[in-house]
């Protein structure tokens, strides 16, 4: 999932873009422990 604002852009190539692909498996650990932090409560 690209963020538009940037990706929109004309001179950025696509190496680029990719960089500042938002990516949900780098997020998936915190998630996991917001989860459980939640249940906690």
């Amino acid at each position: 999932m690209p963020l538009v604002h940037f990706s929109e852009q004309k001179n950025i190539t696509q190496e680029e873009i990719e960089k500042m692909r938002f990516h949900w498996s780098l997020f998936r650990d915190e998630v996991a422990m917001d989860l459980e932090m939640a249940k906690k409560e």
